[in-house]
Formats: C-alpha cells, sequence, structure tokens
C-alpha cells in the first residue's frame, strides 16, 4: 500500500489540463464590403462588435428580396457558417455556408419556414 501512494502522486502530478487555444480573428479590411454578382443581386458584408461574427445584408436585383444575416460566424480560413432565425415573409431558420476567396465571396444559405428557398450567391467585391 506504501508504494501506491507515492505512483498516483507522480501519476497526478503529470497530467496537465488541456490548454484551450485562443479563438483566432480574421481582419475584417479583407472581406468588408459590396459585393455584385453577374444577376445583379448585392451582398453587404459589415462588421460586428464580436471580431467573429459578420453581417452580410442580401438584396435580389430589382424590388424583390432583401435579407440581413447578422450572425455569421466567420471562421480564420475565410470559411463561414449560418444558423439563425431571419425575418423574410415571416420568421425562417436560415442555415448555410460559404466562403471569401481573393476579392469574391460565394454562399448558399437555404430558408425554411414561410419563405423557404435557396439564396445562391457568387459575386465580385466592387
Amino acid at each position: 500500500m506504501k508504494r501506491i501512494i507515492p505512483i498516483l502522486v507522480i501519476i497526478a502530478s503529470c497530467s496537465k489540463a488541456p490548454v484551450q487555444r485562443p479563438i483566432e480573428t480574421v481582419p475584417f479590411q479583407l472581406y468588408l464590403g459590396t459585393y455584385t454578382s453577374v444577376t445583379g443581386d448585392t451582398a453587404i458584408v459589415n462588421k460586428t462588435e464580436d471580431s467573429t461574427i459578420i453581417s452580410i445584408y442580401w438584396a435580389a436585383n430589382g424590388n424583390r428580396a432583401k435579407i440581413t444575416f447578422d450572425s455569421v460566424r466567420i471562421l480564420p480560413n475565410y470559411t463561414f457558417t449560418d444558423n439563425e432565425t431571419v425575418t423574410y415573409q415571416g420568421l425562417n431558420k436560415a442555415i448555410g455556408s460559404g466562403k471569401f476567396v481573393n476579392n469574391s465571396v460565394d454562399f448558399k444559405f437555404t430558408l425554411l419556414g414561410n419563405g423557404s428557398g435557396d439564396i445562391i450567391f457568387n459575386g465580385i467585391k466592387l
């Protein structure tokens, strides 16, 4: 029994608590701005107070749908995901993902609810 106690002390002192890495932030200036698709749709990307969240205001060409996605999580590799409730023809669940590449943005958000459908956007920065 005397030998077991020192071994337990050694094992307990060797174990470490897991180290949490800080969330990396993405430089806002690289992707903020207005993007336009070949069909004339517009997406405006804005920063929020949280450096890992962006807001995307999407407007279809002409006097059609306009939706703000204000809880879009951006990752250090310039991809982003969305899972929130938005207002468009009532409340809709919005889920989807996208990415920033060079001077462009691509995303697909699916609305589930009264205004259900897919928003597929591929635009370049103005």
